[in-house]
């Protein structure tokens, strides 16, 4: 000890004996405050020179105790600050997600897939409307020039009509569709322009047709059409006809597809119900879109079909069961940009019914069918 040291005899921690002035003793600047003979704790003669004396105004000497608490309070406080920067972290991401969470409803409605789509580039039509299509037929066989050449003496300026669309066929045919009922009726009554060379017929529009899954497979097909007239309150002038009864292996019910009046259709639509026996079965309607399982495109069977294989999945030339799924890409939505400088959404499969080339299809398939 140093002589300036309070001659009080002090008892080293370690070996418990007294550490007397004339004895070389070491004091812990830690939280027990003890005094220690350095060789008790392992101090050699030169460390003790230099910690007491040569380096006594920059060192603080602690016994290995108060160093492994004072390293357990750094860890601790380390630890604290961690913890208050992820507790900091975490109040910046509530703030996050509660700014999300009010503007949610917002961006969802804006931005959900079928909107994104819906605000893509169009076809030329945006909807196609239900009306007949007016076919314009040679008499005699000619070339689509012949009919081309004919038809300028129709002049819908002069009728003051409104044309939608017009194809001229490779055997003369010119096939017409006008916006309203009016115009479709002027344009047919242009017979007497083009002359005798030539017939104007109208299409007949189709009747909706929906389907009602849910049907017990008990009800036989005969008594399918009576039980829905009995209890739905049908009137025999309605026109109402099952086309087609659809059966599953694995199900104990059917489903049953018809045909009706537009009147009926609308009603049908409105309700979304039909009473049969002791249910309220759904009922929708049934768009027949003819599409191709070979190469994907639509308005012919695979069976005619010529083109390449495409998977319905990726657009690969392979089949789904061996297609790997990692991207989602409909060659008719490709296709459909590529043609028409469209901007459509192209990663879905083609089955897809948000698809906007499926979405075209169906309309064009409405555009044949009679709602009142």
């Amino acid at each position: 000890m140093s002589d300036d040291e309070d001659t009080e005899i002090i008892c080293c921690k370690k070996c418990k004996r007294d550490v007397q002035d004339n004895e070389d003793g070491i004091f812990c600047e830690g939280a027990c405050r003890s005094w220690y003979h350095y060789l008790c704790v392992g101090i050699t003669g030169s460390q003790y020179k230099k910690i007491t004396k040569d380096l006594a105004d920059i060192v603080i000497w602690m016994c290995q105790t108060c160093k492994a608490k004072l390293r357990e309070i750094m860890i601790i406080k380390k630890q604290d600050n961690k913890l208050d920067h992820l507790t900091e972290k975490l109040h910046h991401m509530q703030q996050n997600i509660k700014a999300i969470h009010d503007n949610m409803q917002t961006y969802q409605a804006k931005h959900s897939y079928a909107n994104v789509i819906a605000d893509t580039k169009k076809f030329p039509t945006k909807k196609i409307p239900s009306l007949p299509q007016i076919i314009i037929k040679p008499i005699q066989d000619q070339n689509s020039s012949k009919s081309k050449k004919d038809m300028k003496k129709i002049n819908p300026v002069d009728l003051g009509i409104k044309v939608l669309s017009r194809k001229n066929l490779a055997d003369g045919k010119v096939i017409l569709k006008c916006p309203s009922h009016t115009d479709t009726d002027t344009l047919t009554s242009a017979k007497q322009i083009l002359g005798p060379d030539y017939e104007i017929t109208k299409t007949t529009l189709k009747n909706p047709r929906i389907k009602i899954p849910g049907f017990k497979k008990d009800i036989t097909t005969s008594e399918t059409e009576k039980i829905i007239r009995k209890q739905n309150h049908l009137k025999d002038e309605d026109y109402f006809k099952v086309t087609y009864v659809k059966s599953f292996a694995t199900k104990n019910t059917k489903t049953i597809f018809a045909e009706c009046s537009p009147k009926l259709f609308t009603g049908f639509m409105n309700t979304g119900r039909l009473y049969v026996d002791w249910e309220r079965l759904p009922v929708y309607e049934d768009i027949a879109i003819l599409k191709c399982f070979n190469c994907q495109q639509y308005n012919h069977k695979k069976d005619n079909c010529r083109s390449r294989k495409v998977c319905s999945i990726c657009s690969a030339e392979h089949e789904e069961s061996n297609c790997p799924r990692s991207t989602k890409t409909c060659m008719n939505c490709v296709s459909n940009n590529n043609k028409y400088n469209t901007n459509f959404n192209v990663h879905h499969e083609t089955n897809d019914k948000l698809c906007n080339c499926y979405k075209y299809q169906v309309e064009r398939a409405r555009s044949k069918i009679n709602y009142g």
